[in-house]
């Protein structure tokens, strides 16, 4: 078993990063706020677990770029209601620590959904659901990461 919390559990994803290590990440419903974290299997293969810099994130989804760093990408809703606006965020564990949390979206509008891919370049890949009352469409971008 990977989590025996009792918050409700939402948004799984599973991904096998370069060298073929399990890793999921998810997030719990906990007092109307979602935390977010990472799920690996160590060298032992017993799941280990860290909190991931995602205050409030959705959505939490993550890719390996090509020196094998661990990026997230999600999206918060930090007002009462989402129609006061949701945000796409990134961030990546270098050398043991997560960075802080990069603003992706723009500050008005509503980001839903984001998704990551990383490349063998170091370009990791971003897009999200982007919403304003009289339309939707999908936003890109790419970030550069050369290696530590």
């Amino acid at each position: 078993m990977v989590s025996t919390s009792s918050d409700w559990l939402i948004d799984e994803q599973l991904v096998v990063d370069r060298n073929d290590v399990a890793q999921l990440v998810w997030s719990a419903m906990l007092d109307g706020r979602a935390r977010s974290y990472r799920t690996y299997l160590n060298g032992s293969r017993a799941w280990e677990q860290d909190e991931l810099p995602v205050a409030g994130g959705h959505r939490v989804r993550l890719a390996f770029d090509p020196s094998n760093r661990p990026h997230v990408v999600w999206f918060d809703c930090p007002y009462a209601t989402p129609d006061k606006g949701c945000y796409a965020y990134h961030s990546f564990l270098n050398a043991g620590s997560w960075s802080a949390p990069a603003l992706l979206s723009y500050p008005t509008g509503i980001a839903w959904g984001p998704a990551i891919a990383a490349d063998d370049t170091g370009l990791v890949h971003v897009a999200w659901e982007f919403a304003l009352p009289w339309y939707n469409h999908i936003h890109y971008t790419t970030r550069c990461f050369p290696p530590p």
